[in-house]
């Protein structure tokens, strides 16, 4: 939104307000799911609170996205 852009923070949270792009890897994986990780080598993941982090070490399912 207003031309801002995606990145991991140094907290690990995934943050909307970029001022330049960043670049994640999208891994497509069987049965239409795929993993997003980004530039830090770690994988975007769902919290229980709802909030998207980049900080995940290994696949598992919080970290598996439908496609």
């Amino acid at each position: 939104a207003d031309g801002r852009y995606w990145y991991v923070s140094s907290a690990g949270l995934v943050c909307s307000d970029g001022e330049s792009p960043e670049d994640f890897t999208l891994e497509l994986l069987e049965r239409g799911r795929l993993a997003i990780r980004g530039k830090n080598g770690k994988y975007l993941h769902g919290d229980q609170g709802g909030m998207l982090k980049g900080d995940g070490l290994s696949l598992c399912s919080s970290a598996l996205w439908e496609y």
